[in-house]
């Protein structure tokens, strides 16, 4: 009895193949790296599926290896050189027309903004851009809050940034604002237009 309990809690990891055919533009990857401290800060990256040839991407601000900034990766690549846990969160529209809609949107968005760079992390100022979008402060707001800005993205900033531009949200917000956290417990779900929504998370890795 206590071994088919242990099976039935563990957390199902879905194959790549599944994981492929829930990949839909705008569907958020939430991770979870091995590696201290990037296993406490978390990672977001989100899927580009080009329509014309059904090639799955990841488009993800980063500064890992050689990648320093905003970058597209195909998925399968992306999946497999991950070093640590994914969900996805796939994303559903309400209609054709609006998938269309967001579909081209998030395209210019990736025009525009592919090789920006990520905040650089060897001056104060940029790692203080990455506090503030984890410090909420009510006695130091102004201090706790981030300007918003295009010309540098961090992860997380990119996504709510790809959302917005895509006017898939009905409340007004700074995309810099935004930490792993708020796409895992609700927090930027409470922001989406009711013609999106993003389903509950699957492991993928």
């Amino acid at each position: 009895m206590e071994a088919l309990r242990k099976i039935m809690s563990k957390e199902i990891i879905l194959s790549y193949a599944e994981a492929r055919k829930l990949a839909a533009s705008f569907s958020i990857l939430n991770c979870q790296a091995k590696k201290w401290p990037f296993r406490w800060i978390g990672h977001t990256a989100m899927i580009y599926r080009e329509r014309m040839t059904d090639t799955v991407w990841v488009y993800e601000s980063t500064q890992t290896g050689d990648a320093d900034g905003v970058r597209l990766v195909l998925f399968s690549q992306w999946l497999r050189d991950y070093p640590g846990k994914v969900w996805l969160r796939r994303c559903v529209f309400a209609n054709g027309k609006a998938k269309r809609r967001g579909q081209a949107a998030l395209r210019e968005h990736i025009k525009g903004c592919r090789g920006t760079p990520y905040p650089n992390l060897k001056t104060a100022k940029g790692i203080l851009f990455l506090i503030r979008a984890a410090w909420d402060s009510c006695l130091f707001k102004k201090a706790s809050t981030n300007t918003d800005t295009d010309g540098y993205f961090f992860c997380t900033q990119l996504v709510a940034h790809a959302f917005r531009w895509a006017w898939l949200v009905e409340c007004s917000y700074i995309a810099a604002e935004f930490e792993p956290d708020d796409m895992r417990d609700g927090s930027f779900d409470d922001c989406l237009w009711a013609v999106v929504d993003l389903e509950p998370e699957v492991r993928i890795k």
